[in-house]
């Protein structure tokens, strides 16, 4: 890695010391409620399963979980 882009990484996470931890704790979220649809759902389409989270808006994760799992019958 180079070191300009090392720094700016180093600096980030003292800025922010938790977005990374929050960033991966949201897309592990984002990947179980995508796999719970998918397996309970024949014909899983991606792109609607995309439309569907977009179109909740920004709301705290365990809200959009509830809701697509209500838009999906689970």
């Amino acid at each position: 890695m180079d070191y300009s882009v090392s720094e700016g990484e180093i600096r980030s996470s003292m800025v922010t010391p938790g977005s990374k931890f929050t960033y991966i704790y949201g897309l592990n979220e984002m990947l179980k409620i995508r796999d719970a649809v998918k397996q309970s759902v024949e014909d899983f389409d991606i792109m609607r399963f995309h439309k569907n989270i977009l179109s909740e808006g920004c709301i705290p994760l365990n809200i959009l979980k509830n809701a697509i799992y209500e838009k999906y019958n689970l």
